[in-house]
């Protein structure tokens, strides 16, 4: 479908996590111009990492939005001109204690193209290592699972952010054999 223009851009309002846009928006075949309201929080990335022994490091923390405890990968915003990699390996550390490693990008994703303006970079990180490491970021409990229990995780519903989810797919699909 071809022929959707954009007549006018606005900011409607601003906060330290997003921005809210409008769009006035010609599609094809209406009559009268539409307003659509997209949200741009800042970029984000996510990492499947594996240790050298075959373990995926994991967090649980409770998400207010859902007012429920989650399991998720490691992940987090980019930090201004941080690069998608330095922040991946920035959050994995944070989040877990785990350094080091390889890093290799799977190809950006759009989290929510009717609503969200903002990417998750993915990347899949092997042979990390636990580190000695501060005060890991408050109110996260990091753990380890193997590759099967992460698959069990995603078929029982424990870990059931579907960014998370698609990762673990587009990671598969992308040549890397991770989870079984």
């Amino acid at each position: 479908m071809t022929g959707a223009s954009v007549l006018s851009r606005s900011t409607v309002y601003t906060s330290p996590w997003f921005v809210v846009l409008a769009r006035e928006v010609r599609l094809p075949g209406d009559a009268a111009p539409q307003t659509f309201l997209s949200v741009k929080p800042p970029d984000y990335v996510t990492v499947l990492a594996l240790t050298r022994d075959g373990r995926v490091p994991l967090v649980r923390q409770y998400r207010p939005a859902v007012e429920a405890y989650t399991i998720e990968l490691p992940s987090g915003h980019i930090d201004g001109p941080e690069s998608a990699e330095a922040a991946a390996r920035r959050e994995l550390l944070e989040e877990t204690g785990c350094g080091g490693g390889v890093f290799r990008p799977l190809p950006p994703l759009v989290s929510d193209a009717g609503r969200l303006e903002n990417r998750l970079w993915a990347f899949v990180a092997r042979d990390v290592t636990p580190a000695p490491h501060g005060a890991l970021e408050a109110g996260i409990e990091p753990f380890f699972a193997t590759p099967a229990e992460v698959h069990a995780m995603v078929r029982d519903g424990r870990l059931n952010n579907a960014l998370h989810v698609a990762v673990l797919g587009h990671a598969l699909l992308n040549g890397e054999r991770v989870v079984p």
